[in-house]
């Protein structure tokens, strides 16, 4: 009876520990990081959305519906790393483009729809207390389902300090 104990909770935290992980590496909610690296648009200070109110927190959010899209995307936000196979008949493709702390890179924590606003909703979330304030690039790549994607007009970008504190902006998605 011990033996077989034993071995259904070995079982168990098996399928906890592989679960978990699978979920917290890619899979976000209602959409799933395809990629992340330290770039931007060379024109990012000339064309990004600058919101009215502050935080004044510099942004651009494009979307691609095809392949030949989502290789213009890929190059316009200077991304070096192969570029991943999406299916342009199941998904679309979010480039979010924002300026993060170098030494406190944010993630995206998940993704969600408010289908009233028609808002793709994107929480991003950074660790540390004590961040530099140097403004380094930084562009998320998200796939996100073709029925969800095809209503967005705009992203709230959502920021976590690692703390208590929240900012969000909101970007026209293009």
């Amino acid at each position: 009876m011990n033996k077989n104990l034993l071995v259904g909770s070995v079982a168990i935290i098996i399928v906890v520990m592989f679960g978990v992980s699978i979920f917290t590496d890619k899979d976000l909610g209602t959409g799933k990081l395809i990629e992340t690296e330290k770039s931007l648009p060379l024109q990012f200070y000339e064309i990004a959305d600058v919101p009215e109110q502050p935080p004044n927190i510099l942004s651009i959010v494009t979307k691609a519906t095809e392949q030949d899209t989502y290789e213009q995307n890929w190059d316009f936000y200077q991304l070096t790393k192969n570029i991943p196979t999406v299916e342009f008949d199941k998904s679309d493709v979010y480039f979010i483009g924002v300026q993060e702390s170098g030494s406190c890179p944010y993630e995206v924590e998940t993704i969600k729809v408010n289908d009233l606003k028609k808002e793709l909703v994107i929480y991003l979330y950074r660790s540390g207390d004590t961040c530099n304030a140097d403004a380094t690039p930084r562009t998320f790549v998200v796939e996100v389902a073709k029925d969800i994607s095809t209503t967005m007009e705009t992203a709230q970008i959502v920021f976590h300090d690692g703390g208590n504190r929240e900012t969000s902006i909101v970007a026209k998605i293009r």
